[in-house]
């Protein structure tokens, strides 16, 4: 089962969504701890996990058909429980994936995030409104 909101949102997903606004359903982002690693003599990369994540996710955005939202935004993410992890810590990869896939313009356009976790959803639903 979905959380409530996301739950309600996923119902519309097939009908109708409200003008400025966008629900995905993407695998669980990885921890920001696993994004990145450092190389020597190439400095900063992106790990193999990290990786495979923005590959599948993409497919799966893509498949969705998002509309593109301009200006500011507010992201509420929903993730399956995932134990000994920071919510917040699974943030960061999916303002990243939502900017590449040009669904906002800039992460520095969300105004504001709210993240949870959920025991009865499998992957992670994340909602993009306009502001």
């Amino acid at each position: 089962m979905i959380p409530f909101r996301a739950e309600t949102e996923v119902s519309k997903a097939s009908g109708e969504r409200p003008a400025g606004s966008v629900l995905l359903i993407i695998p669980v982002p990885p921890s920001v701890n696993s994004m990145y690693r450092n190389l020597y003599g190439k400095g900063r990369v992106k790990t193999g996990v990290y990786a495979a994540w923005i590959t599948e996710a993409g497919y799966r955005v893509r498949a969705q058909k998002p509309i593109a939202i301009p200006g500011k935004v507010r992201v509420d993410l929903t993730v399956k429980r995932i134990p000994n992890s920071d919510i917040d810590n699974r943030i960061k990869a999916v303002h990243d994936l939502l900017q590449g896939l040009s669904i906002i313009e800039n992460d520095k356009f969300v105004e504001e995030v709210t993240a949870r976790w959920s025991d009865e959803i499998t992957e992670a639903v994340v909602i993009v409104e306009a502001v």
